[in-house]
This record gives structure tokens, C-alpha cells and sequence, in this order.
């Protein structure tokens, strides 16, 4: 019975800290999980009236990675890439983009509440697609921004062209017979001119 217990003593000797560092590698890999998952989603939130922006785009685009196993995320996700995708987006049709927009703007707030609802943060659909905060300057200068590059790109294609100002020179007055003559070499000029 003796030698027992101290086989036993031995094994929790050896054991425990291994199962230790088990336990907390774990613990802090689900932590990092759910920081890069929370940090993902905050980027989102915090960017989410301007889709096109960088840190949009670049967040929108690991949810795949963090949320690959939550399988409304991923449903949510396949949405939004699939209105992304149509190619109504190329037409010059003014209400279809709009509706294409609107449609956008849906489908990224029912993935922010999927998301949400995983961290445990759950948010309203409605307060995500209602709330948020964007100046209207931005889309001004976003809209200034197309509108140069579409310029730029029409000037190069040779189907546009700059305007240039020409601008007359001031008239210059026509010199005295009195200062003519006073001239150095003027004597030189008169006489290489011949009499009529």
C-alpha cells in the first residue's frame, strides 16, 4: 500500500505542471481568440458607415479566419460577399446602385449582430444599420476623389482635354523716333537701311 501511494505522489509530481501549462496555454489562446475576434468586430463597427474604407475592407475580409466555425457569421458573411459581387454594381443606373447600396448596407448589419451575438455583445439590427456616425464631408471628398480620377482617366484616354488659359501679353509701346536715334548703334541700324 505504501509503495502505491508513493507512485502515486511521483505521477502528480510530473503531471500536474504539465497539465498546468496545458491548462493555461489554453485559456490564454482562447483569450487571444476572443481579442482578435472582439478587435475584429470593433473595427467593423467602427468603420462600418464607410464600406469602401481601408479598415472595412481589411477587417471584412479576415472574418472567414476568426469566425470559421460560427456558422450564422459565415452565412452572414457569404450574403454580403454575394451583394458585393453583383454586377448591377458597373451600371450606370442611378436607382439600381442605390437599392445595391441599401441592400449593402443590410447585409453588413445582420453580419455586425451574427458577430455580435457570438462575443456576447449582442447589438440590435436596427441600431446597427440606424447608428454610427459618418461626416457628410467624407462622402463629399470621397465622391471630389471619383470624380478626379474619373477626369484624369478620360485626359489620358485622349476623350478629354485640358482647357488652356491663353492669356494675351501686355502690349508693348512702340518706341519714339526720339528714342530710336538715341540708341547706341542706332547710327549703324539707319545706315545699313537703304534710302527709298
Amino acid at each position: 500500500m505504501f509503495g502505491n501511494v508513493d507512485w502515486a505522489v511521483v505521477l502528480a509530481t510530473f503531471v500536474s505542471p504539465i497539465v498546468a501549462v496545458g491548462i493555461t496555454l489554453w485559456a490564454q489562446a482562447r483569450d487571444n481568440r476572443n481579442r482578435n475576434r472582439m478587435e475584429l468586430f470593433s473595427n467593423m463597427m467602427r468603420s462600418r458607415r464607410n464600406p469602401l474604407s481601408i479598415e472595412f475592407v481589411g477587417s471584412l475580409n479576415l472574418v472567414p479566419v476568426h469566425f470559421h466555425a460560427d456558422r450564422l457569421v459565415i452565412a452572414r458573411y457569404a450574403d454580403l460577399m454575394a451583394v458585393f459581387g453583383d454586377s448591377a454594381w458597373r451600371s450606370q443606373d442611378q436607382q439600381a446602385i442605390q437599392q445595391l447600396n441599401e441592400k449593402a448596407d443590410l447585409a453588413i448589419a445582420y453580419l455586425l449582430s451574427a458577430m455580435s451575438v457570438v462575443l456576447k455583445v449582442p447589438i440590435e439590427q436596427l441600431a446597427i444599420l440606424r447608428g454610427g456616425y459618418a461626416p457628410k464631408g467624407w462622402a463629399d471628398e470621397e465622391q471630389l476623389n471619383q470624380e478626379l480620377r474619373s477626369s484624369i482617366r478620360e485626359v489620358l484616354a485622349g476623350k478629354r482635354f485640358l482647357p488652356v488659359l491663353a492669356f494675351p501679353a501686355p502690349p508693348q509701346p512702340a518706341p519714339s523716333a526720339d528714342e530710336d536715334e538715341s540708341k547706341p548703334g542706332s547710327e549703324n541700324l539707319r545706315r545699313s537701311i537703304p534710302d527709298q
